[in-house]
């Protein structure tokens, strides 16, 4: 495997949620439960049965076996962001600070990128690039694991090329 991408995106601003949003930001919101939980039903191994417990194990297993970032680190494998005015389904749309309940000064994230990576033998060198926005072109939630070329070119004839579908 040569990545493993998740992707959650919003066309929706903050909405009637800006009090609790700007204390929280899309870290908070977003990532800190619902992506790190796509991430581990993502990477987690076949627990021994399909029991609330041993599923739980297994991504505790995850959990643990993230490899943490250092202080010096964050701003070479994270991004943070905030959207601005623009247009969605061709219809204007306001910037965050520019939202009712957000104050101008406001510096709270609502675009957040992350490259982690799980240290055990499976996913050892395998990034993880975890994504989640408000305002974003689409509405979408998805998970995409990007294969090496080698195993791509197991199933195709010899003259023929490979094209990511990503």
């Amino acid at each position: 495997i040569a990545n493993v991408q998740i992707t959650a995106s919003e066309t929706v601003g903050v909405e009637e949620r800006a009090g609790y949003y700007d204390q929280a930001g899309a870290i908070r919101d977003m990532f800190q439960n619902h992506m790190l939980q796509l991430l581990m039903m993502t990477a987690m191994h076949l627990p021994k049965r399909i029991s609330a417990k041993d599923i739980r194990d297994e991504k505790r297993k995850i959990i643990e076996s993230l490899r943490p970032l250092q202080k010096e680190e964050v701003g070479l494998h994270v991004v943070r962001g905030q959207y601005g005015p623009g247009e969605i389904f061709g219809k204007p749309v306001v910037g965050y600070k520019e939202e009712p309940g957000i104050a101008a000064s406001s510096t709270t994230d609502t675009f957040v990128a992350a490259r982690l990576w799980i240290d055990d033998e499976f996913w050892s060198g395998v990034p993880f690039y975890l994504r989640t926005g408000k305002r974003m072109k689409e509405k979408s939630t998805r998970i995409v694991i990007e294969f090496k070329n080698p195993l791509k070119e197991w199933y195709l004839p010899k003259n023929e090329e490979t094209v990511p579908n990503l």
